[in-house]
């Protein structure tokens, strides 16, 4: 795990931050290096060199994310297509970084929209709003949005513009419960934890 690491900081630093953006970096691998670095804190031959690794993915979480840093709308750009690619990066990373830091992520304006967003984009009773690669595949959201939506209900309680319910919670459950009829929505703390891919 060190040897990764070591060389994926070194081809990280001073190129993630200055990089507008890199979908896959994004996707998983800043979530997977940063616990690499954080699993490998506590062993004393490692921690003083994971330790700066450990802020520099810190720092670039806080200076890029969620979806490169200056979307605030939460709307994911790239479209809804891709968009499930990244879902467990974009729930495990500020929970995880909440716990550490005792500073809730997720009240970045993009996650305090991203419910409010998820109602337009994949409205009631269709997949998506068509935008985004693949988008035009399948009839309904896949699991990971309804899990994402389900994450945000849970950890989120935000305004909904005039007649739609007060918690974006009830609106996002109630969107994945009418396209995931007869099936509920599986927890995000479930996939975090099981999901291979």
């Amino acid at each position: 795990m060190m040897r990764v690491a070591r060389y994926y900081y070194k081809v990280n630093c001073g190129f993630q931050e200055n990089h507008l953006f890199d979908n896959h970096f994004w996707q998983q691998n800043m979530r997977v290096l940063f616990q690499v670095a954080l699993s490998l804190y506590d062993k004393p031959a490692y921690s003083s060199e994971v330790l700066p690794m450990m802020e520099y993915y810190y720092e670039l979480w806080t200076a890029r994310a969620p979806a490169s840093g200056f979307n605030r709308d939460g709307i994911w750009h790239n479209g809804t297509g891709y968009f499930s690619a990244n879902i467990l990066t974009l729930a495990y990373m500020p929970s995880l970084l909440s716990f550490i830091s005792r500073y809730d992520f997720l009240s970045h304006p993009w996650y305090q929209n991203a419910g409010r967003s998820l109602v337009y984009t994949c409205p009631p009773g269709s997949k998506s709003n068509g935008f985004g690669d693949s988008s035009e595949k399948g009839s309904e959201p896949n699991r990971l949005i309804a899990a994402f939506a389900d994450y945000l209900a849970c950890e989120t309680v935000i305004p909904m513009p005039d007649g739609m319910p007060e918690n974006v919670g009830t609106c996002c459950v109630g969107i994945m419960n009418c396209v995931f009829t007869g099936c509920a929505p599986i927890r995000i703390t479930t996939l975090l934890f099981s999901c291979r891919g």
